[in-house]
């Protein structure tokens, strides 16, 4: 639903050819918006003012000679219906919001995550390594406790864990070289990606834990 809308407010602002000064920001918060979801709302502050000042260029303000009799011109009425699709869309995304639950973790490895937890291997002497998004969830679920390998903001962590956090995605020869740098004893990890395949062919790692979509694996 947020993402109509912001077609809906492009498809408006393509129609009334704003300035440059106000094309580059709002091109630049609806990228970043199309890269993480999480900046939709920073997208939707910066591109409110400009739909505002489009619509008030197109509804004719700065041109009172025309005749009240005329009615309002046919560029204001587009834009007024555009507006008022805006405003039943936000309506409807406000009452979706009551027929969900306000947060869904179905995706994320809960039962592989709490058998870390009641297994111990989230505890101080052990080193996990999951993948960036699972990082997100341990954070979530367990506050400051958390000992993440790495989570989805990258401009937080060294670029050399970035670089080898894509090799252990990409599952390259190399991968066991990576968690042996990091001391990882145990990797949660999507079964489908190659490290599982990996590790399940290495001597040097057991696997302790397995459902539908993920497993885990400890050094021997």
């Amino acid at each position: 639903m947020a993402l109509v809308s912001l077609v809906v407010a492009l498809a408006l602002l393509v129609r009334a050819r704003v300035a440059w000064r106000d094309l580059v920001p709002v091109v630049t918060f609806v990228a970043i918006s199309l890269v993480a979801a999480r900046n939709l709302p920073m997208a939707a502050v910066v591109i409110a003012p400009v739909v505002g000042r489009a619509l008030r260029r197109g509804d004719g303000a700065d041109r009172p000679t025309r005749s009240a009799f005329l009615g309002p011109p046919p560029r204001a009425r587009a834009n007024r219906a555009v507006l008022a699709t805006i405003v039943v869309l936000f309506i409807l995304f406000g009452a979706s919001i009551w027929d969900k639950p306000p947060l869904s973790v179905r995706l994320y490895p809960e039962k592989a995550v709490s058998f870390l937890d009641a297994n111990g291997y989230l505890g101080p002497s052990h080193h996990v390594a999951e993948q960036d998004f699972v990082g997100n969830y341990l954070t979530l679920r367990y506050g400051r406790r958390a000992k993440v390998f790495i989570d989805d903001r990258y401009d937080m962590y060294p670029v050399q864990v970035s670089t080898d956090y894509r090799r252990l995605v990409a599952g390259r020869p190399e991968s066991l070289g990576v968690l042996d740098h990091y001391d990882v004893d145990t990797v949660l990890w999507d079964r489908t990606l190659p490290l599982a395949t990996i590790l399940a062919l290495n001597g040097r790692w057991r696997q302790v834990f397995d459902d539908d979509d993920w497993v885990v694996y400890v050094r021997l």
